[in-house]
């Protein structure tokens, strides 16, 4: 009687993914294009807040790219993202090591410090290039499309924090 009931309720929780699949599908279309830069796709905050209070609704730099812009961006944050995978991947690389290091038998504080110092150098190196990233994107924009990316910059919109791209969890 119990497999009975096992049998059931898995084959209830294959139905129940089946049937959201779809749905789930059709919420997030799209792929790794624009999508990673802030939701171009999705629901914007002007559709969210139809009462158009505050400036939730104006319009987003991501929404007013050329398909010009868009090639030339797209370029940027793949570029970006080579560079920031190697980093990444060095700077976890670091990371095992010192704690291999701090679990030594006889720790050596100096091998220690300077290992700290080697993976703050990559991330000071990470730093920069998310930096001349974000002045990279500004040069492709209309000054238009540069104050909503500013804004996008400064916080003042939760979807755009951090300019919305790619750049999101590489600040580590």
């Amino acid at each position: 009687m119990d497999s009975a009931k096992r049998f059931f309720g898995i084959y209830a929780l294959i139905a129940m993914m089946a049937f959201a699949s779809p749905a789930l599908a059709q919420m997030g279309q799209g792929g790794m294009g624009h999508e990673m830069m802030g939701g171009m796709g999705k629901m914007s905050q002007c559709e969210k807040k139809k009462s158009g209070a505050g400036h939730a609704c104006r319009t987003r730099w991501k929404d007013t790219l050329t398909n010009e812009q868009r090639a030339k961006i797209d370029k940027m944050h793949l570029a970006l993202k080579k560079t920031m995978s190697v980093l990444k991947a060095r700077l976890e690389l670091k990371e095992v090591e010192l704690k291999n290091l701090a679990l030594d038998d006889s720790p050596d504080m100096n091998a220690i410090n300077k290992k700290i110092d080697e993976m703050m150098a990559v991330k000071t190196e990470m730093k920069k290039h998310k930096y001349a990233h974000m002045v990279e994107m500004r040069a492709a924009l209309t000054p238009e499309q540069r104050a909503s990316f500013d804004m996008g910059v400064l916080g003042k919109d939760s979807h755009e924090k951090g300019h919305g791209c790619c750049m999101k969890g590489m600040e580590k």
